[in-house]
C-alpha cells in the first residue's frame, strides 16, 4: 500500500514538473522568436539601412558586455553545465534569472550562440529546482531515501528529454537499470516525458510554429531497424 501511495505522488509530481518544463520552453523559445523578428524583420530589415544595421549590433555588442560584467559568465555553456551536473548531480539555479536575461540578448543581437547552449544551463536549473521539489514533496510524505533518489534522476533524464526534442533520452537507463524499483522510474520517466511533450507541442499550435527546434526528414522503420533495436 505505501508503495502503490508513493507511486501515486511520484506519478503526479511527474506529471506536474513535466507539464511546467514543457510550458517554460515553449515561453523561452518564443521570447527568442518574437525578439528576433522584433528587431530584425520588423525594424531593421524593413528601414535597410546599412547603418542602422551597424550602430544595432554596437548597441547589442554593448549591452551583452554589460550582462557579463555585472552578471558574470553566463549563460552558462553546455560542457559546463555536464561537469557541473557530474561532480554535484545539481546545477545552480539561483542566478537563473542571469542565464535567461543574458541569453535573450545574445540571441537577439545576432551573437555566436546557439539555443541549444542557452538552453542547457537554463534547462539544468529547471531541473535541478524540480527534482528539489521533487525531493521536498517526498520527504513531506516520509517516502524512502533510495526511491526518492531514483525518481529525482529520472525526472532530470525525462526533463533534458523534453527540452532536446529527444524522448528516449532516458531509456538507456530504465533498461540497463536492473533495480527492485524500475518499475518506478519508468512509470516517472513516462509520465514526465509525455506530459512535457504534450504540453510544449500544445503551445507551439498557438502560433503555428515547429514543435521542435530541429526538425528531421521522415524515417522509414524496417526489418533491419527492428532487428537492431531487438538485438541492441
Amino acid at each position: 500500500m505505501k508503495r502503490f501511495l508513493s507511486l501515486c505522488v511520484a506519478g503526479s509530481y511527474s506529471i506536474l514538473i513535466g507539464a511546467c518544463v514543457g510550458a517554460i520552453t515553449w515561453l523561452f523559445l518564443t521570447l527568442i522568436f518574437s525578439g528576433i523578428n522584433l528587431i530584425w524583420y520588423d525594424f531593421i530589415f524593413k528601414i535597410n539601412n546599412n547603418y542602422l544595421v551597424l550602430f544595432v549590433c554596437i548597441l547589442g555588442g554593448i549591452m551583452v558586455g554589460l550582462c557579463q560584467k555585472y552578471f558574470g559568465k553566463y549563460p552558462k555553456t553546455m560542457p559546463i553545465v555536464l561537469k557541473e551536473f557530474k561532480e554535484t548531480k545539481r546545477v545552480e539555479y539561483k542566478s537563473l534569472h542571469k542565464s535567461i536575461i543574458s541569453a535573450l540578448i545574445i540571441l537577439w543581437f545576432g551573437a555566436s550562440l546557439g539555443p541549444e547552449a542557452a538552453l542547457s544551463g537554463i534547462v539544468g536549473g529547471l531541473v535541478t529546482l524540480s527534482g528539489d521539489l521533487l525531493k521536498y514533496g517526498f520527504k513531506r510524505k516520509e517516502i524512502e531515501n533510495d526511491i526518492n533518489e531514483i525518481l529525482i534522476e529520472s525526472s532530470i533524464e525525462s526533463t533534458i528529454g523534453i527540452i532536446f526534442a529527444a524522448p528516449l533520452y532516458g531509456f538507456y537507463s530504465l533498461i540497463s537499470n536492473k533495480d527492485k524499483i524500475k518499475k518506478a522510474k519508468t512509470i516517472v520517466y513516462v509520465l514526465t516525458i509525455s506530459s512535457g511533450f504534450y504540453v510544449f507541442d500544445l503551445l507551439s499550435k498557438l502560433d503555428n510554429r515547429a514543435s521542435f527546434i530541429t526538425r528531421f526528414s521522415k524515417a522509414n522503420i524496417g526489418k533491419r531497424e527492428l532487428l537492431f533495436l531487438y538485438l541492441f
